[in-house]
């Protein structure tokens, strides 16, 4: 079935290919959040619910060729409870750095572990003016969108060496918040 991109919308799941098929494209909102808030295309995330284990999911013949086939891959999402929300980026990242020593690093700092919230973490960039800055990306779950946010910017300020390898890491919110290209 795939679920609501929300679960705080009381709607059904869709669980035939006709409704999958058929569904209006005001209702694939309900669904697909979009990569890219200003695409007009399916790309992006889309929440399943299935009787089969990730590892037995992810590697079901059929499932495989759908997603081939259809452009998409698959990511276990550590939330299970909520989506989750782009909340911000940490600058002055680099390619080298193994981010999963970067989760294992907040989630042991004790701010994080008294008020815990679901982390996702992945490489991404940033253009303007044909300029390119590589960023990591922060998503957490929407009902602690806000303690996150708070938590990124009291620790990593561009001056604490907040990191296993005491880099001071900045974060730049975006929920809710854009940038003009001279910021």
């Amino acid at each position: 079935m795939i679920l609501p991109i929300h679960n705080d919308i009381k709607i059904y799941p869709l669980s035939t290919t006709d409704q999958i098929n058929n569904i209006e494209s005001i209702g694939v909102t309900n669904y697909f959040k979009p990569y890219k808030r200003t695409r007009k295309a399916i790309s992006g995330d889309f929440f399943i619910s299935t009787k089969l284990l990730f590892d037995d999911l992810k590697n079901h013949q059929a499932f495989q060729t759908w997603l081939y086939h259809h452009g998409y891959s698959i990511i276990k999402n550590s939330c299970q409870t909520a989506d989750v929300v782009r909340v911000g980026f940490l600058m002055q990242v680099r390619g080298v750095m193994y981010h999963n020593d970067l989760q294992d690093f907040i989630t042991s700092m004790v701010p994080y572990m008294t008020a815990p919230f679901h982390l996702r973490r992945y490489y991404d960039t940033l253009t303007c003016k044909g300029k390119i800055v590589y960023v990591l990306m922060i998503d957490v779950d929407r009902p602690n969108v806000d303690q996150a946010i708070n938590f990124f910017q009291e620790w990593f300020d561009g001056d604490k060496p907040t990191s296993p390898n005491e880099i001071p890491y900045l974060f730049l919110p975006l929920f809710k918040k854009s940038y003009t290209n001279e910021e």
